[in-house]
């Protein structure tokens, strides 16, 4: 199990710094596909293969009916950029704010799915 684990963790690593690398090399070429690129949901394609490979069906599936909240905060993250951006605020400020949105967003979901799904205790 834990050779598993350790491939599993190896493949997304090397996966998600590839997806990254490429990117970064064809924004110096063409910064606005780059942009286009950087929102290609490669963590959730990548989880999703070895979710699949690893877990089988059923994990996967479940694993695809919650990352679309996380997208939603992905949303959120690159709006409030956007306007931290516009409103010229320090650019270590937006990446900051930008990460906060990102993060309360989530806590905001994890508590509502805990309201709605209790654990018995």
């Amino acid at each position: 199990m834990a050779s598993r684990s350790i491939t599993l963790f190896l493949g997304r690593f090397l996966v998600g710094g590839m997806v990254v690398a490429a990117v970064s090399l064809i924004e110096t070429r063409a910064p606005r596909i780059s942009g286009l690129l950087a929102g290609f949901p490669a963590v959730f394609l990548t989880a999703l293969l070895f979710i699949h490979w690893f877990g089988g069906k059923k994990e996967a599936m479940r694993f695809s009916s919650t990352a679309l909240y996380g997208m939603f905060g992905g949303v959120l993250t690159v709006l409030t950029v956007i306007v931290g951006l516009m409103a010229q605020w320090p650019w270590p400020l937006v990446v900051v704010l930008g990460g906060l949105s990102y993060v309360a967003f989530v806590m905001v979901m994890v508590y509502r799915e805990r309201r709605m799904h209790p654990h018995p205790s």
